[in-house]
């Protein structure tokens, strides 16, 4: 099974899972920083991070746009 590559890519990861579960829908980029005391800058680099891996997929430039893949 192939592993996050750091404690902070797999807290991203879950947060917007669980954001999407119970909200139906993902979380902007500023709603995840201030969540997880994050910048957006970090958190942007660790979305990237995630999509690289296949963990989840997104729409450059659209909000509200992350899906699970994972």
């Amino acid at each position: 099974m192939t592993q996050f590559k750091s404690p902070t890519q797999k807290l991203i990861y879950e947060f917007y899972r669980a954001h999407i579960d119970q909200h139906s829908y993902s979380p902007t980029l500023s709603e995840v920083a201030t969540s997880l005391g994050y910048t957006i800058k970090t958190i942007r680099a660790k979305r990237q991070e995630l999509k690289d891996d296949g963990w989840i997929d997104y729409t450059a430039g659209a909000q509200r746009s992350v899906t699970i893949l994972k």
